[in-house]
């Protein structure tokens, strides 16, 4: 018989696996009790400390969004007390307290006895609606600020240097010091810290204060004989669109300079992805018809509440270079513009270089409205993305030659094998074209000049060689204003202009070097005949560099042909383009390239 230990040995062992299983089964529910109390602790933490940072922000924001002060006593003998309280953030948007039937009673009444409301925004608001306009502009000098003026548009603008002049247009007495403040803007020596107030600012010259704005204007357009015919660099709106008609924005552009002179304007609110409602298309509308040539739009989402829209309109199409600078151009344009501070804090606290860029392309929400109207089918279908359903050309199909048209033509593009109609060649390269803008052309441009000027014979073969890539390869425009370029970074820049109506390659067109007009630039060429076009302005690579296909069948060993009239777009250098294509397809002149190549070997 065996032991009796040795009989319940394995029973107890069994005994304590069981424990063991059940001790881990207790603790392990245990874990998932306290992890589902924690997390719901946790959860109720983080809620209550959102609710009150929510609450922290509101008190702290809510006496920078809105002062409102009504004088009673003015009111109280038309109204009688005043219970009910309505006052607006912006145009769009009233808040109402106290709600009840006296909301139109009281709004009448303040109306009447001129009770004052006085709005206050954060300060990216002013820095937007001012700098915008301001930076946009190369030498701003005189300026004048239209609507309610709380010092603060005031003082962004005495902060650019080159201010001379500015002109008040506003209708409110009491003004809190704070928001007028300049003593910590550092103009010059001379100035004292002690002359606080912005609008006691001599160097400014804040000349005058007139309350009536349209009288003025009208006075000053040229339309009547006592007219003062003064004329600003740049103008800043801050009052409701909606009471603004022809007549006055007209007066406004008559007044402004008439090379350079800039509109900024805000226009309410943005619209949204829920509400596709333009509320400024009918300002914008106004602006086209009184003769403003290049209008652009744009918001600023720093807002609280909602994105709020802005308008800058350039009274000459081709001012509006200024408004396409790169970052670094604006960020370094700022350091010589803006004063310093005395406190050595920042004088511009949201906008700089990447912020106005930002600007440069207006939001998605804008094309959609824009695309609503089926006026605008054609280049919302060209230009707001590639058809998938084209078939694309690949480079492979195409190869460099000497052109058939002779040796003043230089080189050539030839089919290799034969290429299907309506279809772009290379299309997957567009996006890598070189991209020369109007400030660099200009440096280019300047510096070929200089050097020839002082006779450096090797620095003028090296320069000399860049503006001839760009001129002879390159395809010129003037939708930034002055002249830019674009240039294909492939072989399709080796395509030669087609004679005589030859061209296979671009778009369908009648236009030839003998038939066309040398005194007047085409209609379809003249890109400063639409002010406003959003899709342009949120897809102005595309535009540059995409729109051209097979005009038929092209077959194996031909070559390519585009016309280069249809890329000319100066109205300055259109007589001197066509003449320059007659000659080189009478065999009689060089191209650029070719004209080039011959001064080197010599």
């Amino acid at each position: 018989k065996k032991p009796l230990t040795m009989i319940r040995k394995p029973s107890s062992i069994a005994h304590k696996r069981f424990d063991e299983q059940s001790r881990k089964t207790r603790i392990l529910e245990n874990l998932k009790i306290n992890a589902r109390v924690n997390l719901k602790s946790w959860c109720i933490f983080f809620g209550l400390i959102s609710f009150l940072l929510g609450l922290v922000a509101r008190i702290m924001t809510w006496p920078l969004l809105v002062d409102f002060s009504i004088e009673q006593n003015r009111v109280q003998s038309q109204c009688g007390s005043i219970k009910n309280v309505s006052f607006s953030l912006d145009e769009k948007r009233t808040f109402v307290t106290n709600i009840g039937n006296m909301e139109a009673r009281i709004r009448n009444c303040c109306t009447q006895s001129n009770a004052r409301s006085t709005v206050y925004r954060p300060i990216h608001y002013y820095e937007t609606l001012v700098h915008t306009g301001m930076i946009a502009h190369p030498n701003p000098r005189r300026v004048a600020i239209i609507g309610h003026e709380t010092g603060l548009k005031l003082r962004e603008v005495l902060k650019h240097s080159t201010v001379e002049d500015v002109k008040l247009f506003y209708d409110n007495d009491s003004i809190p010091a704070e928001w007028s403040d300049c003593s910590d803007v550092e103009i010059d020596e001379a100035f004292s810290p002690s002359s606080k107030s912005c609008f006691e600012d001599p160097r400014a010259r804040v000349t005058q204060r007139f309350s009536n704005p349209r009288e003025w204007f009208q006075d000053n357009s040229g339309y009547k004989e006592e007219a003062t015919s003064e004329e600003f660099d740049v103008v800043i709106m801050d009052i409701d669109i909606q009471d603004l008609d022809a007549e006055f924005i007209r007066d406004v552009h008559d007044s402004l300079d008439e090379d350079g002179g800039i509109l900024v304007a805000h226009v309410g609110r943005a619209p949204t992805g829920r509400e596709l409602v333009d509320h400024a298309s009918h300002f914008k509308e106004i602006l086209e018809e009184t003769g403003f040539e290049s209008i652009h739009v744009f918001d600023d989402e720093k807002s609280i509440f909602s994105p709020l829209s802005y308008v800058v309109a350039f009274v000459d199409y081709y001012a509006r270079t200024y408004w396409y600078q790169s970052a670094a151009e604006i960020e370094l344009r700022l350091h010589q513009l803006i004063h310093e501070m005395r406190s050595n804090k920042p004088a511009l606290l949201y906008f700089d270089g990447p912020t106005m860029v930002s600007y440069q392309t207006p939001h998605k929400v804008y094309e959609r409205v824009y695309c609503t109207d089926p006026s605008h089918d054609e280049e919302c279908n060209e230009y707001t993305g590639f058809d998938p359903s084209i078939v694309n050309i690949p480079l492979t199909d195409i190869q460099v030659r000497n052109s058939s048209l002779g040796e003043q033509a230089g080189r050539g593009l030839f089919a290799l094998k034969t290429l299907p109609s309506d279809s772009p060649i290379g299309m997957e390269g567009h996006a890598q074209n070189f991209f020369v803008m109007p400030t660099t052309w200009d440096v280019i441009e300047s510096t070929v000049e200089w050097v020839g000027e002082n006779g450096i014979t090797l620095a003028m073969s090296e320069i000399g060689g860049l503006e001839a890539f760009i001129d002879g390869y390159g395809f010129a425009s003037r939708l930034l204003g002055e002249k830019s370029w674009s240039i294909d970074s492939g072989i399709l820049e080796f395509m030669n202009h087609g004679c005589n109506g030859t061209a296979n390659y671009g778009y369908h067109s009648s236009l030839t070097e003998w038939n066309a007009d040398t005194n007047t630039l085409p209609e379809e060429l003249d890109t400063t005949d639409s002010p406003y076009n959003i899709v342009f302005d949120r897809h102005m690579k595309q535009v540059f560099d995409s729109g051209d296909y097979t005009l038929r069948e092209i077959a194996e060993g031909d070559e390519i042909f585009s016309n280069y009239l249809d890329y000319s777009g100066e109205v300055e250098f259109w007589e001197e383009e066509v003449m320059t294509l007659r000659g080189q397809c009478a065999g009689e002149a060089y191209g650029t390239i070719s004209q080039y190549e011959m001064m080197k070997k010599q």
